[in-house]
């Protein structure tokens, strides 16, 4: 039986599509961009100006997103993890790198009732249902091995002091619990201010 040129060319496309591997994650796009933008923690609004000036936008998400949901909480729970902590300021932004929707989070938390942590500057890039980034893909970028902490639900890979400029501390955690609201990718760059004067993690 001899079958139409379309059909066998459909079957062809069809097989190979079946058999394509989905494309590997940018994650040295993804680090390159965090490392970048998130240096200099310690004053977040010249942090945000200078995140414009790279080309992130500060299009909110919408309020039905996993990261338009953790912000929410965000800003109208404070107390939630540490109690008396306010988020002043709170400034979200948006990319495109690599294919994938980047989402900025630059905050300036300050924690009054705390014994020990009175503020935590904080740059976080979240990219919702990114894989998990290697040990050995962290290392190779950074030039240093990262600590780790695994759950049964997330992983954790940090650097105390940390690997980005201007920072106390550093950490790529894949979340599923950890992040509220955000299954997904979050990196981490935070300077840390504690009662006896130190800025370490």
């Amino acid at each position: 039986m001899v079958r139409p040129i379309g059909f066998l060319l459909l079957a062809a496309l069809m097989a190979s599509a079946a058999c394509a591997k989905p494309a590997a994650y940018p994650a040295a796009e993804v680090l390159t961009e965090f490392k970048a933008t998130c240096s200099s923690v310690s004053d977040i609004p010249a942090l945000r100006d200078r995140a414009l000036k790279r080309g992130w936008d500060e299009t909110p998400p919408s309020g039905d997103s996993a990261v338009g949901k953790m912000l929410a909480e965000m800003r109208s729970s404070p107390g939630k993890l540490i109690l008396g902590q306010t988020y002043q300021p709170l400034f979200v932004l948006h990319r495109a790198i690599a294919g994938r929707t980047l989402w900025l989070v630059l905050s300036d938390m300050h924690i009054p009732d705390s014994e020990r942590l009175q503020r935590q500057r904080s740059c976080e890039i979240y990219d919702e249902a990114a894989p998990e980034i290697s040990e050995l893909e962290a290392k190779s970028f950074f030039g240093r091995s990262p600590n780790v902490n695994r759950s049964d639900f997330d992983s954790q890979l940090y650097w105390d002091p940390a690997v980005t400029s201007g920072a106390s501390y550093t950490a790529l955690v894949h979340c599923e619990r950890l992040c509220p609201n955000v299954v997904g990718l979050k990196l981490e760059a935070s300077l840390m201010d504690w009662t006896d004067g130190q800025h370490g993690y």
